[in-house]
């Protein structure tokens, strides 16, 4: 069996950690740095790296190279204010017992381990890398969705209210149970308006089902009409995955669909229904 006495170079290393890691597949000499690369892989679609250093006293640092705060997995470092993330990580660095430490503005997750415990570390180290990676692309994700439909929102509503101006309430609830993001009165005749918006084809999906059951929610009533704004101008409109769910809102539902690139239509599909 190795000890550390008996290897004498990269290759060597990487021989013994991979014998010990079905996981690992290749490496890469950084100076006196081994890259260590896994076939574990991130929600963002890369393969997590570990970092492994000889230190003078027989010891090894096994870190992230940094990888994570330069944005080499593809997302931004988590930021202070993100609770969820804060969270995660401080649940991750407390269970992996991982060290972080700042160099040239750079932030390294690391761990101090003997050789006897060097493979386990190396293993240990790449299930934190993906934890971490994985957890702030779910927050970003997350956020980004958020941010698109507020910004969705605010458009729609600056239209509505520059057309409507008085007629128009805004996050309307149907019987104190059932909330639109809009509701035109006009002669009587009331119309439930929801926003239907998505940062990929998923969330749009999601957002079509969502006015489908509250549209379906609402009784039938002669004076009641419904309409379905949608953002045809968003990454998450991919016409044929969306259309079943169009359709069924339309024939099914009974709701009038309005692209959002053709808003300066509402007035005529107001007075057409």
């Amino acid at each position: 069996m190795k000890t550390k006495n008996d290897i004498k170079n990269h290759e060597e290393l990487f021989k013994y950690l991979k014998g010990h890691l079905c996981s690992l597949f290749s490496y890469k000499s950084r100076g006196e740095t081994l890259q260590v690369n896994t076939m574990l892989s991130t929600v963002s679609d890369k393969f997590v790296s570990v970092f492994v250093k000889k230190l003078n006293n027989g010891n090894y640092i096994v870190s992230d190279g940094g990888f994570i705060d330069l944005g080499f997995y593809g997302v931004m470092p988590p930021d202070q204010d993100e609770e969820i993330t804060s969270n995660v990580k401080n649940f991750l660095i407390e269970y992996y017992e991982v060290q972080f430490k700042e160099d040239n503005n750079i932030l390294f997750y690391i761990k101090e381990t003997p050789f006897n415990r060097l493979a386990t570390e190396v293993f240990n180290m790449s299930e934190f890398i993906q934890g971490l990676v994985n957890s702030i692309h779910l927050e970003y994700r997350d956020k980004k969705v958020k941010e698109q439909q507020k910004r969705f929102k605010k458009q729609v509503n600056e239209f509505l209210r520059e057309r409507f101006h008085k007629k128009v309430e805004f996050d309307y609830t149907y019987e104190d149970k059932i909330k639109f993001n809009a509701s035109i009165v006009i002669k009587n005749n009331r119309y439930l308006i929801d926003y239907i918006t998505g940062s990929n084809v998923n969330y749009y999906i999601k957002n079509l089902t969502e006015t489908a059951v509250k549209f379906q929610m609402v009784n039938g009533a002669p004076y009641l009409h419904k309409i379905s704004i949608l953002n045809d101008e968003t990454e998450g409109y991919v016409p044929t995955k969306v259309a079943p769910y169009i359709d069924f809102l339309k024939d099914k539902v009974k709701t009038r669909i309005l692209p959002w690139k053709e808003r300066d239509k509402l007035e005529k599909v107001i007075s057409t229904i």
